[in-house]
């Protein structure tokens, strides 16, 4: 993590209480996320591979890159102020576990 960009909060999603992670449709994290965000860090400890994506209900659009069990590096992005974010498996269901998202500015 760069020194200049400043922690702006964390998303937890509980994947044992939310509806699960599938890989037919997008699940919400966040309605709308505090922006401008600049770096997010991801811990996924529910042992299938993720990806995110923003945009409305029916036109959301993925962000470029994987999130894989157990510790992702930090990854730059560019969202914006109330930018709703979702999460998706790409393989098989995830029923159990969390997904950490520590976001920055």
């Amino acid at each position: 993590m760069s020194m200049s960009i400043q922690p702006v909060f964390t998303l937890v999603f509980n994947v044992a209480t939310a509806p699960g992670l599938v890989s037919s449709s997008w699940s919400l994290v966040n309605s709308g996320i505090g922006g401008p965000i600049r770096e997010l860090e991801i811990y996924n400890n529910t042992s299938q591979t993720l990806i995110l994506a923003t945009g409305n209900s029916g036109s959301e659009v993925q962000l470029p890159f994987t999130i894989f069990p157990n510790g992702n590096p930090s990854v730059p992005v560019t969202l914006s102020h109330n930018t709703r974010l979702t999460a998706q498996c790409v393989g098989s269901s995830a029923t159990a576990g969390t997904l950490i998202i520590n976001l920055y500015r």
